[in-house]
């Protein structure tokens, strides 16, 4: 992964708010992750590094996020790791695959006596 920049960088009393924006080397896929920390009367009310599909500028294509994880972190080894898998959801949803539930789905196929070539003559 290719880091870009730092997108935000907003410390405040309670919280933190941190963005890094990422590609992958040729410039095709862009990631942002955003790291979020947000304490509210002495309780953590969020702490975690989310990945969200971008473009070159850090705007987020979607609310969903492709990856999290936890703590929040501004160390850029951490939001580089998350961007990594992030860039590979969005590979296999460009696929049209999604890794351990296709794993699932073909169990089930398997254990309900559909064979790959009854699942062929369907398609």
């Amino acid at each position: 992964m290719k880091f870009h920049r730092v997108v935000k960088n907003h410390n405040r009393q309670g919280g933190s708010h941190y963005q890094t924006l990422w590609s992958d080397m040729g410039e095709s896929r862009w990631i942002i992750c955003s790291s979020s920390f947000i304490e509210i009367n002495g309780e953590t009310m969020c702490d975690e590094v989310m990945a969200f599909q971008s473009n070159s500028k850090g705007d987020l294509f979607t609310a969903s996020y492709l990856d999290v994880c936890y703590p929040h972190s501004v160390d850029h080894k951490v939001h580089q790791a998350l961007a990594s898998s992030a860039y590979d959801e969005l590979a296999k949803q460009h696929m049209g695959v999604d890794g351990g539930m296709q794993e699932l789905r073909d169990e089930q196929a398997n254990s309900s006596g559909c064979t790959l070539a009854h699942m062929e003559e369907a398609l």
